[in-house]
């Protein structure tokens, strides 16, 4: 049966415990390519659930994850250079559930089976003719946040070729988009850690925290040195950064060991706990091996449910549903 997605729910137990249903959204790069049963070329994503079990009293957490057998095929039409449903993140907004394509910049709500195209983002500062990368989303004052890697693309590791990754999308209720340029806030954060160009931070995992007042990013990638593709491949971060608004108060923590394969591709605050614990997934590409794994931490770095792992897949986005 395609999954019917519904407004964020969750079932309390007990009087300071809550289960929490999650859901986690594919990107299957190249393997997302697909033929349906008349012939046609298709694109694939999956969407695999689990549960948090969370005690508020004791500051526990419990992850369970459904068998990768179990994930529904979530299907699209829609592709650029003969990719496309390669899935970065997962939101609910404004009662909906929302994910974004990082090949066609496709913002796709996700219903009952099927991706449905609300929204393309153009790259850049929206007048590039190829689809924005967009591999992180948040809400901030109503509106929906997507954002991108926030480095240069380089060639030889120096030669910066353009600077499209570091604009973020703001899209208002009405489907408005807004484009606007990061670059400064990007490298105020890599400054902060010490990765000032050609060193670099990628980032596929945001949030803004209404509570807080401040952003809350966790890198895949850290590096101080020039960015080189199969370098990069073990490169992963283990770096909770906390801004203010403007980017010009940057603090951050480290959460656990490093992991060189295992980086963060998306997270959410765990509900009724003031933003202050995290649940997150983690993604690995090595060669051809992709893997995926799911943790728990708080704001200060204190790891409650250490990776665990999920599927042979490479899931990027994840959201209480």
């Amino acid at each position: 049966m395609p999954y019917d997605f519904q407004s964020a729910k969750s079932v309390k137990i007990g009087a300071c415990v809550k289960i929490f249903k999650i859901g986690l959204v594919a990107d299957m790069d190249r393997r997302s390519k697909a033929t349906d049963d008349k012939g046609n070329t298709i694109w694939k994503s999956y969407i695999l659930t689990g549960s948090l079990t969370y005690d508020y009293t004791n500051q526990k957490a419990e992850i369970e994850m459904h068998p990768q057998n179990e994930a529904v095929a979530i299907e699209s039409t829609f592709s650029r250079g003969m990719r496309g449903m390669e899935l970065s993140e997962l939101i609910a907004y404004e009662e909906k559930f929302y994910a974004v394509c990082d090949k066609t910049g496709i913002v796709f709500q996700m219903c009952r089976g099927k991706a449905i195209p609300r929204i393309i983002l153009a790259n850049g500062d929206g007048n590039e003719d190829t689809g924005f990368k967009g591999e992180w989303m948040t809400l901030k004052n109503g509106n929906l946040i997507v954002g991108s890697h926030g480095r240069e693309y380089v060639e030889n590791g120096t030669i910066i070729v353009n600077r499209n990754k570091k604009w973020i999308k703001e899209i208002d209720p009405n489907g408005r988009v807004k484009h606007i340029d990061w670059n400064a806030k990007y490298d105020a954060m890599r400054n902060a850690l010490g990765c000032s160009f050609p060193g670099y931070l990628t980032h596929e995992a945001s949030a803004w925290s209404d509570f807080h007042h401040q952003w809350f990013f966790l890198p895949r990638k850290v590096s101080r040195a020039a960015y080189d593709a199969k370098k990069d491949e073990t490169r992963c971060g283990n770096v909770l950064i906390k801004c203010n608004e403007d980017f010009t108060a940057i603090s951050f923590v480290t959460v656990g060991a490093v992991m060189p394969s295992r980086g963060y591709s998306s997270f959410k605050f765990v509900p009724g706990t003031n933003d202050h614990v995290i649940i997150a997934i983690k993604s690995e590409e090595v060669g051809s091996i992709q893997k995926t794994f799911i943790t728990v931490f708080t704001i200060e770095g204190r790891v409650m449910v250490h990776d665990i792992y999920v599927a042979d897949v490479k899931y990027e986005g994840l959201e209480f549903i």
